[in-house]
């Protein structure tokens, strides 16, 4: 079975940020028509607001470290493969046949029982990512999810510990029994809210907060809304919170139970966490429990207006719950040339997130609630003409909260044009990393003809490399750079 790729999006309209890459692709314009500019900016708040939740959350930091330590395994079984074992393993890349899979499973017949355990260590990631991403992705799949979990956990530990903040790896005595029971899906909320679905349907939520619109776009969006609503994968969520409270929830209260749910604390970063379970780790469980206890004292409704809240509230509600709450060891300095590296080949595209994630925090550390509603400013509040240089501006100011490469129609914008997250330098290695994982995990998944579409990455910047030369290249050579 190949996975399918993890995508956020605003289906309607093309817009989507790919959790591959970590590019955020529009098809429109920077510069709509006056008509279009409201709808404009409720897509683009919504797309963004998926990158600052994922960004400021330990699950969206949980699962760019299983991504990272898919990479590592890969990259690392391969370097290890004989010479005749890595001919035979080219042959099998070259015929589109996967080279692990979750039909298989563990086969030391193919390539001997080394490359079969770590091909086991792969596979584990790659379901452990799409259960907690999207239960959906996994419906079919005959695995050992509580072994799964506990190893993939490891190994995302593995994989953070060399960043700033990260504690070290205790070995894997210790690292694989972290979670100390076996992965469930609610039975209330089933598969209609996953991950993926609380965060949809926040960021849905969110274009009700569009600024400097007409009455009449006003309305026409809220109409909007109210339609995406109504399909389950951006409205299961909102429409099961509403029947646990009575007369109803609003999108206020809602957006702070998701950003709750999404920070379960983990013992990467957490000196006292030294295990987990299930229920404290996984999103859609923790927002069933956490929106029980809000149904149970509905006095705390009246506390949140208008995208405001008291200090504490976030702490009131989780202790009333009993749900954990960790956070991301935020780290002051954004430092890309520090190991490990932005140009560290098929990894280093998510050196740049994980660090982008650990400073962000760092200056959210005070100011919580703007992860919980981002108030990311619209380049078309702007009257001048300058359109680019009013958009440089504004993303120097939020440079962390927009993500790292934005491609629209007419060009492509980094976070913070006039300081930009990464320089030009780094941003080519940032590509060429994402390039590498993604052609790499297609290949694995049997894929090589999306592999060789380079779908994650803007059209122009596609790397002028047929997947042939990348597997000579690097399957043969796996030390050697990507370009």
């Amino acid at each position: 079975m190949a996975f399918a790729a993890p995508m956020l999006h605003d289906r309607g309209c093309g817009w989507h940020l790919d959790l591959r890459s970590h590019i955020m692709f529009s098809p429109d314009n920077l510069e709509g028509s006056d008509i279009a500019r409201g709808f404009w900016k409720a897509t683009y708040l919504h797309e963004t607001a998926h990158w600052m939740r994922y960004q400021s959350s330990t699950i969206g930091l949980l699962l760019t470290l299983l991504q990272r330590a898919k990479a590592i395994t890969a990259m690392r079984a391969f370097s290890e493969l004989p010479q005749p074992s890595r001919v035979d393993l080219i042959r099998r890349l070259r015929s589109g046949s996967p080279v692990w899979s979750t039909e298989r499973g563990f086969d030391p017949n193919h390539l001997g029982e080394d490359f079969a355990l770590m091909g086991q260590s792969w596979l584990d990631l790659q379901v452990v990512f799409t259960l907690l991403f999207d239960a959906n992705g996994i419906d079919g799949i005959a695995w050992q999810y509580d072994e799964a979990l506990g190893c993939a956990l490891s190994d995302a530990w593995r994989a953070a510990a060399s960043f700033p903040g990260m504690l070290s790896h205790p070995g894997n005595a210790v690292a694989d029994h972290l979670c100390r029971d076996r992965p469930k899906i609610d039975s209330q909320t089933g598969r209609t809210i996953t991950t993926r679905s609380l965060w949809e349907c926040a960021s849905t939520l969110d274009e009700l907060r569009t600024n400097g619109l007409t009455s009449d776009d006003g309305a026409q969006l809220t109409e909007l809304v109210r339609y995406k609503l109504d399909e389950p994968e951006y409205g299961a969520p909102w429409a099961w919170a509403n029947s646990q409270c009575a007369g109803g929830t609003t999108p206020d209260m809602f957006q702070l139970v998701v950003h709750l749910a999404m920070n379960p604390p983990l013992p990467f970063w957490d000196t006292s966490t030294t295990a987990t379970s299930w229920e404290d780790l996984y999103p859609p469980a923790r927002f069933a429990r956490l929106y029980r206890t809000v149904a149970e004292n509905s006095f705390l409704h009246e506390m949140v207006v208008r995208s405001r809240a008291p200090a504490g509230l976030l702490e009131e509600i989780a202790s009333l719950s009993g749900v954990p709450v960790g956070k991301v060891p935020g780290v002051p300095v954004f430092d890309v040339g520090s190991h490990p590296a932005v140009a560290q080949p098929t990894a280093g595209g998510h050196n740049a997130v994980v660090k982008n994630a650990l400073t962000l925090s760092h200056l959210l550390d005070e100011s919580p609630l703007e992860a919980v509603w981002p108030t990311i400013e619209s380049v078309h509040v702007h009257d001048g003409d300058d359109w680019g240089q009013w958009l440089a501006a504004m993303q120097s100011r939020v440079r962390f909260t927009a993500p790292i490469l934005m491609s629209f129609t007419d060009g492509h914008y980094s976070a913070g044009s006039v300081e930009p997250v990464l320089s030009d330098v780094d941003m080519a290695a940032f590509v060429r990393g994402a390039w590498g994982f993604c052609v790499l995990d297609e290949l694995i998944q049997g894929r090589p003809s999306a592999a060789a579409a380079q779908l994650f990455l803007p059209r122009d910047l596609r790397i002028e490399t047929s997947v042939e030369k990348f597997i000579d290249r690097y399957v043969s050579d796996p030390g050697a750079p990507l370009w």
